[in-house]
């Protein structure tokens, strides 16, 4: 599309804004009631939300503790303190979003999000959501968020040691009125990562080496409330992480470093008026790496900035009739040439009818994507969900999305492709899902069946230069299963309530290549390396008012490492239990935490060559003061 029609659409969203600036507004028809409805919406989008339970028993823990534990994504992990990405229904990392203030937190370099540098503590909801082109990528979005409680003063400050010689710091500020609410968080993870392990080739126990890592960071949000219908927001994110990498069992020695920095500044401005919500999002993201291996006297440096504009423009129509409006800008450059950009620009039209029958709801996106690099074709998606009987519903999705190339992908030096094309997805999904609540349980079932196919995927490969090609296209099809069940044993004293707390996931996935590089590929019809085709997760166990003890494992199927599923890495299963006592008094609250991990010590490897802990412990504190509770507000 032209430039000049670019900018016709700039501007007609522009005077849209002017327009809705100049409407009166609806009595009571405040930010809090919009964010209410938007919730009501998501709620339905969404297949798999983190409640406050978990978050308390992974509170000292990271995002890829807290997911490999009690979801359906597949975790891959290099070890204590080293790298931790995701896969979502069989996709590359770089193929799933982790969002953050309607923001992605991946590298501009990588494509990459490293979960285990991401403390569970700095958020209080963090959600997964799929196949949807609003939110996600071709592999889903996780998304980090905060639903803020104000309060006049509240102070929290807690600490955490694991047994492998790891300690956890937090400190959390919060000071706020009705009119600005202002929260800082500073935390700092030092790990060792102490322990022995078993190593094949030598048939002897070792001590695992040169595996330190160090995390800083502060996390500040701030909300000014001009008046109930109209808020700024500033949020700082600052992290700094130096780690070593241990040698795997083929090495004999490592001295293998990094040292990352990110540095987040994001500006929010929403409000709304009568039956119009709007967002708008500006951010600054700059990240630095620095990977070192002295042994063989090798250094690289690089770095990119960021710079998203988000505008979201939600109207809701009479007749349970609404629509979203939304473009996204995004610039990346790279610190040292900043001739090497990617410019991306995309307009989007989101349509929502939750009664165009009787029972049945609609949902439909247009996507169109420009860029200074290449032509994207539109991308769409369809929802149809239809209410049974019993709490129930199904519902059937179909979509195109795509995913770009990263600045690594395009320009490394040396291997860098610039004339790489976009990957390009097809998804459909079919499901069913039911949620009762009773007076003597609280039910929620869901079975999802998902096909997915990825043109024109991006495989690094060469000889002594690795260049990346679109040379793939993968299927991924399979199955997942959900299952959460509360059920009540004391509900009558609200002092003394106790809940049996149930959950299982369960996950079948085929994921496997249907093109490959060259004639008679070996790995044609074959898994996608470090895919397992069945996962299963769960726990269960007691929650009190004032206390709660958790049972927690997971299987982790057959992974075939190489393309032509010629080696492969055994199945493994893991526990923990968890403990956690809460007391309050007279506006203090003390919580006290207690976890086995690899309860039953078992000997298992998520990548080859790299080695896990067996068992070990942890022991935590948060205590806190709060002045007065006030009403949530986000």
């Amino acid at each position: 599309m032209s430039k000049p029609v670019r900018y016709i659409m700039a501007l007609a969203l522009f005077l849209l804004q002017q327009k809705l600036e100049a409407q009166p507004t609806i009595h009571g028809a405040t930010l809090s009631a919009a964010h209410v409805s938007e919730k009501r919406i998501l709620k339905e989008k969404n297949y798999f939300v983190t409640d406050t339970l978990l978050l308390e028993h992974h509170r000292q823990q990271n995002l890829q503790s807290l997911l490999q534990q009690n979801s359906q994504a597949f975790i891959k992990n290099y070890g204590p303190g080293g790298l931790s990405t995701i896969s979502l229904r069989g996709g590359s990392a770089a193929q799933t979003q982790i969002k953050w203030q309607d923001i992605s937190l991946n590298s501009a370099l990588t494509g990459l999000a490293d979960l285990s540098s991401i403390p569970v503590n700095l958020f209080n909801q963090i959600r997964i959501q799929y196949n949807d082109i609003s939110e996600a990528g071709i592999g889903g979005a996780v998304i980090l968020s905060n639903i803020n409680q104000y309060a006049p003063k509240h102070i929290s400050a807690s600490m955490g040691w694991e047994s492998l010689n790891n300690q956890y710091y937090n400190l959390d500020l919060r000071l706020g009125n009705k009119k600005f609410h202002h929260q800082t968080r500073l935390f700092r993870i030092q790990q060792q990562n102490q322990f022995r392990f078993y190593h094949p080739e030598k048939d002897s126990l070792l001590p695992l080496e040169h595996a330190r890592n160090v995390i800083n960071g502060l996390m500040h949000d701030s909300y000014f409330n001009i008046n109930d219908f109209h808020q700024i927001g500033i949020h700082i994110w600052l992290q700094e992480q130096r780690r070593q990498i241990p040698a795997a069992y083929f090495e004999q020695f490592s001295s293998k470093k990094e040292d990352i920095q990110t540095q987040r500044f994001v500006l929010r401005y929403q409000c709304r008026f009568r039956r119009f919500q709007q967002k708008i999002s500006l951010g600054y993201f700059r990240e630095a790496y620095q990977y070192q291996d002295s042994l063989i006297q090798f250094m690289n440096q690089s770095g990119a900035h960021q710079i998203p504009l988000n505008i979201k423009i939600k109207h809701w129509g009479k007749k349970n009739f609404h629509y979203t409006l939304s473009s996204e800008n995004l610039m990346s450059f790279l610190i040292d040439r900043k001739e090497t950009s990617l410019r991306r620009h995309h307009i989007s039209l989101g349509l929502n009818h939750t009664r165009l029958l009787p029972n049945l709801e609609v949902e439909a996106m247009i996507r169109k994507e420009w860029t200074n690099l290449f032509e994207l074709p539109w991308m769409y998606q369809a929802k149809l969900t239809y209410k049974l009987p019993l709490q129930s519903q199904m519902f059937i999705s179909y979509g195109q999305n795509s995913r770009t190339p990263t600045l690594n992908e395009l320009y490394f030096i040396p291997g860098g492709n610039p004339n790489l094309k976009p990957e390009i997805s097809k998804a459909l999904e079919l499901g069913i899902r039911t949620e009762q609540v009773q007076k003597k349980y609280q039910l929620t079932l869901s079975s999802i069946l998902y096909h997915k196919k990825v043109s024109d995927w991006i495989v690094w490969y060469g000889g002594a230069i690795l260049t990346p090609h679109n040379i793939q296209e993968v299927w991924s099809r399979g199955s997942e299963t959900e299952l959460q069940l509360n059920i009540p044993i004391k509900s009558e004293d609200i002092s003394k309530r106790l809940f049996w707390v149930t959950q299982i996931f369960h996950s079948y996935q085929l994921s496997t290549s249907t093109k490959g590089a060259f004639i008679n590929d070996p790995s044609l019809g074959k898994q996608i390396p470090y895919v397992p085709r069945y996962q299963t997760r769960g726990s269960f166990g007691l929650n009190h008012t004032h206390w709660s003890v958790l049972y927690q494992f997971s299987y982790t199927g057959y992974r075939f490492v190489t393309t032509d599923e010629s080696q492969y890495l055994i199945p493994y299963s893991i526990s923990s239990i968890s403990a956690l006592y809460r007391l309050n008094f007279s506006g203090w609250h003390i919580h006290l935490n207690a976890r086995a991990n690899n309860l039953f010590n078992r000997q298992y490897e998520g990548i080859v060559g790299r080695v896990m802990p067996g068992r070990y412990f942890e022991i935590g504190m948060q205590l806190s003061w709060r002045k007065k509770e006030m009403p949530s507000y986000h």
